[in-house]
């Protein structure tokens, strides 16, 4: 299963209960700007919800993937550094009128940089 959460400020805690609810990936999306529901940028975003899971002793029990607004290279790299283990890309959403990738049932049509 995946856990689907928008990015804000209240995602680390939502992601430690999904965890906690058995969920080995949890899909993180951004709007199409790369920021949060609270107007944050996605990396700080991001870096919130790694280390929120790194004291909880729970990083390595999760997978994270984020998508949304990942529209120039370095913002894959951002987002790897801050912690997501994938990074899904697509222009379509945008275009089908979607913006995550829970919309299109947990598939993306590419997906890059495994860490």
């Amino acid at each position: 299963m995946v856990a689907h959460l928008p990015l804000s400020v209240q995602t680390p805690e939502l992601a430690v209960a999904c965890l906690g609810a058995g969920e080995p990936v949890i899909h993180l999306f951004g709007d199409d700007i790369a920021q949060d529901l609270d107007g944050n940028d996605r990396p700080h975003s991001l870096h919130q919800v790694h280390s929120c899971l790194v004291p909880a002793a729970v990083r390595d029990r999760v997978c994270l993937v984020t998508s949304g607004g990942i529209a120039a290279d370095e913002r894959v790299t951002k987002a790897i550094v801050c912690g997501t283990g994938l990074v899904a890309i697509g222009f379509i959403f945008e275009n089908l009128g979607m913006h995550s990738i829970g919309e299109l049932g947990g598939r993306s049509h590419l997906l890059v940089y495994l860490s």
